[in-house]
C-alpha cells in the first residue's frame, strides 16, 4: 500500500508486485487539496488511473472502487483509523509493504507511521519512508524520531 500517492511512480511498483491473495491500497487526498497543509504534491486520480492502464493488469473504474482487489482511497490518512485501512483488505492478512510519503509535518509522519504500523505483518513488514534525509521536508525526520521514541 501507499499514503501520498501522487501520481502513482511509486505505487505502481507496489501494486504489480502482490501476490494473487494480496490487496492493494493507495491513499491521497487527490482532488481534496484544500487538505493538503504542507503543499507537497497535487495527487491526481486520473494521473494514478492512466498509469495503471500502461501496466498489463486491470483497469480502474469509478471512485473508490475494487477491481483485481485495488482500492483507490481519496482520503487523508490522518483521520484513518487503523481498522479502515485494515478493512481493505482479507480478514486475518496484513501489510507486507507499504510506502509513506504523505504530509510532510513532523505530527502527520508520526501519525502516518503509527497507522501503518498497526496494519503491518508483526515485525516482518517493510515500510518504505520517503523524503527522510531531504533538506526540505526536516519534518519527515523529526516525525520518524518521535515515532521510533514511542
Amino acid at each position: 500500500g501507499e499514503i501520498g500517492v501522487f501520481h502513482g511512480k511509486s505505487f505502481l511498483p507496489l501494486w504489480a508486485m502482490r501476490s494473487a491473495n494480496e490487496q492493494a491500497v493507495a491513499i491521497d487526498l487527490f482532488d481534496n487539496q484544500e487538505e493538503n497543509v504542507d503543499n507537497s504534491g497535487c495527487g491526481s486520480l486520473k494521473a494514478v488511473r492512466k498509469a495503471m492502464r500502461r501496466f498489463p493488469l486491470p483497469e480502474l473504474l469509478g471512485q473508490e472502487e475494487t477491481v483485481g482487489e485495488t482500492f483507490l482511497v481519496s482520503e487523508n490518512s490522518s483521520v484513518l483509523h487503523p481498522d479502515t485501512l485494515l478493512g481493505y483488505i482479507h480478514a486475518q492478512q496484513r501489510f507486507r509493504v507499504f510506502s509513506v510519503d504523505g504530509c510532510h509535518d513532523a505530527g502527520a509522519v508520526e501519525a502516518d507511521l503509527e497507522l501503518v504500523t498497526a496494519a503491518m505483518v508483526p515485525r516482518h513488514g517493510i515500510i518504505i519512508l520517503d523524503d527522510v534525509f531531504n533538506p526540505d521536508w526536516p519534518g519527515v525526520v523529526s516525525g520518524l524520531a518521535s515515532f521510533l521514541k514511542e
